[in-house]
């Protein structure tokens, strides 16, 4: 058999990432797009953060990450506030309804990176980091 490219793994990586998160709405409701953001928005709470920190964060394009805000802010996971400072920018705030699934949205992306990485040396972990900045890396540089 034939050994499968290191792009070929990746892809199947995020497919089964995509699918463990999505697991998320059945015991949130919230799906693994949302859980992903409110989980980001949660760890960033001490700062404020706006549409391009999602695209940032997440490799989004913007009309992926405006699309993706617009329906949580329909779904009343968030709402937009204009920012103080420039008119142009809303402050992403998560909502009461969003901070009820807090506690399990915490706990299911923890056991889920906690699950991936059980036995699996540190040094290992750290050489896959360095591996996959590198790939990152090239991928955005190719054909640029």
């Amino acid at each position: 058999m034939e050994k499968e490219s290191a792009i070929k793994k990746i892809c199947k990586l995020e497919r089964v990432v995509k699918r463990q998160f999505d697991k998320l709405s059945g015991s949130t409701g919230v799906n693994g797009a949302e859980g992903r953001v409110i989980h980001f928005l949660i760890l960033n709470q001490d700062k404020d953060i706006y549409q391009k920190d999602v695209e940032i964060g997440f490799d989004l394009r913007p009309s992926t990450a405006s699309e993706l805000l617009k329906k949580m802010e329909s779904k009343g996971y968030i709402t937009r506030e204009t920012s103080k400072t420039d008119a142009r920018l809303k402050k992403i705030i998560l909502t009461d309804l969003a901070r009820q699934h807090e506690d399990r949205i915490f706990e299911e992306i923890g056991n889920l990176e906690h699950y991936a990485e059980k036995d699996i040396d540190p040094r290992d972990l750290e050489a896959f980091d360095r591996v996959a900045e590198s790939i990152l890396r090239n991928l955005r540089d190719f054909k640029n």
